[in-house]
């Protein structure tokens, strides 16, 4: 009984492929004309033609002509988009599979997110929990020169991150097939460095505002103080962990796991927005979290156009770059920067438009 259910089961999708198949050629067998015949002939079959030709002989030509034509037919055999198409709509059995499969798939894909970002928090606070009470208690280094030298235990333990999360990030997509990406050219990156800085000058005009804000003043003056303790205040210590390290971990995670995980199962600008917002949340800080999330926005449009890592990467480093050069830097050069990056607002925009431009031209092509 089972045996007879699969072949009546079989029986449509079979008798809908080869009607489809015979109504895709029946045009040319009609005609008696095969379009594009010669492109379908072997060689052999090609010189046979011409000689038969040269000949006289329309009968060798008739048959040539009838094997392309069969050629053709089997080519159509193996269209497996074609046999695809034809099965899912007449296979109940096949479109149910279907259905479970993406949900399946989708669910995957929603978790990758919550799962990544759960991962840095919890990796990158136990790495600072060990290596405190390697130090400390191992070594038994004083506090005081713990902290000074505080440093080093970062760098360490951002380089453990860059290691687990780019080897997840390739072990995610190892079997992604390989989308178009723009190779590293100088305009891009100045182009990148130019939104970094721009997008750097909206965040200053954010925090001149929130500061006139009643409601946000503890937020501003936590997140200086936050800024003063990145390697206990060592210029080359914040110079490693804030703007070479922090940049690439970040976007490895919010552009290469988040962003992409999330582009499986929803539209690309929703896709940039959740992922945007995600990375402004992780900063746990009102102020700080708006200007991340129009930061992540940014690069996730680059992200987007160019489907290359380095360009996001650029944007957080130059927006990095600027803050902490602002927090050593003495007053009458702090003066100069602020004009430049407010200056740089206008040129960031025009980059992330013309990026837009070009994408939508690419789809359209």
């Amino acid at each position: 009984g089972q045996r007879q259910l699969v072949q009546s089961d079989l029986k449509m999708p079979t008798a809908a492929l080869a009607v489809g198949i015979f109504c895709l050629n029946f045009k040319s067998f009609a005609e008696h004309k095969e379009p594009n015949a010669k492109f379908s002939m072997s060689p052999t079959m090609r010189k046979t033609s011409f000689r038969g030709r040269s000949k006289g002989s329309t009968g060798k030509m008739n048959s040539v002509l009838l094997r392309c034509r069969f050629r053709k037919i089997a080519a159509s055999l193996l269209n497996e988009e074609f046999k695809l198409n034809l099965l899912n709509c007449y296979s109940p059995i096949k479109n149910t599979n279907r259905r479970k499969i993406n949900r399946m798939m989708k669910k995957r894909y929603l978790a990758i997110p919550i799962l990544a970002i759960a991962l840095h928090f919890l990796l990158s606070n136990l790495l600072y929990f060990l290596v405190e009470r390697l130090v400390l208690d191992v070594f038994h280094i004083p506090p005081q020169q713990f902290m000074k030298h505080s440093y080093w235990g970062e760098i360490l333990i951002y380089a453990v991150l860059i290691l687990v999360f780019f080897t997840l990030y390739k072990l995610l997509w190892r079997k992604e097939i390989s989308e178009p990406r723009t190779a590293t050219n100088f305009k891009d990156v100045l182009g990148s460095l130019v939104v970094g800085f721009g997008i750097c000058g909206i965040s200053g005009l954010w925090i001149m505002l929130a500061e006139q804000l009643s409601s946000l003043q503890k937020s501003v003056e936590a997140m200086n103080a936050g800024a003063e303790n990145i390697a206990g205040g060592n210029a080359f210590g914040t110079f490693m962990i804030a703007v070479i390290a922090a940049p690439v971990v970040e976007e490895i995670l919010f552009r290469g796991i988040v962003l992409r995980s999330i582009r499986k199962f929803s539209p690309v600008w929703a896709s940039i927005l959740i992922s945007s917002v995600l990375f402004g949340v992780y900063h746990l800080n009102i102020v700080q979290a708006a200007y991340a999330t129009l930061m992540g926005i940014a690069a996730g449009i680059l992200y987007e156009k160019k489907r290359n890592l380095l360009f996001p990467i650029l944007v957080h480093f130059a927006n990095n770059l600027i803050t902490m050069l602002q927090g050593f830097a003495p007053s009458e050069v702090n003066e100069l920067i602020s004009i430049f990056i407010l200056i740089m607002i206008a040129p960031a925009g025009y980059v992330i438009c013309r990026s837009l431009r070009q994408g939508k031209r690419a789809d359209s092509m």
